[in-house]
């Protein structure tokens, strides 16, 4: 499955569009994955729950503190509708990807 978010740029200039870019292409992908990696190891009840264990690690990795809650949040998402999908689908692949 595939999601698209439409946002707006205040102010746009090449700048801020290239870091946007190469933000979306590696950095947030890479991360969405290792947290919901870290979700599947760990069985969180909440996104909170999921905090302690991949925090440190994204802000390692080098997103923002609000990105890396972002991350966060958008990960456990994932893996909770994931678990919410295995429970009435159990052929669904194991973990969701980005």
């Amino acid at each position: 499955m595939q999601k698209t978010y439409r946002f707006k740029i205040k102010d746009p200039n090449p700048g801020k569009i290239a870091v946007l870019r190469y933000l979306a292409a590696g950095p947030w992908r890479k991360e969405l994955n290792f947290a919901v990696e870290m979700a599947k190891g760990h069985r969180p009840g909440t996104a909170y729950d999921l905090h302690p264990f991949i925090y440190t690690d994204l802000r390692l990795f080098g997103l923002s503190s609000q990105l890396a809650c972002a991350c966060r949040d958008r990960a456990f998402e994932a893996y909770q509708s994931h678990q919410e999908l295995q429970k009435s689908d159990p052929g669904s692949p194991l973990v969701p990807a980005f």
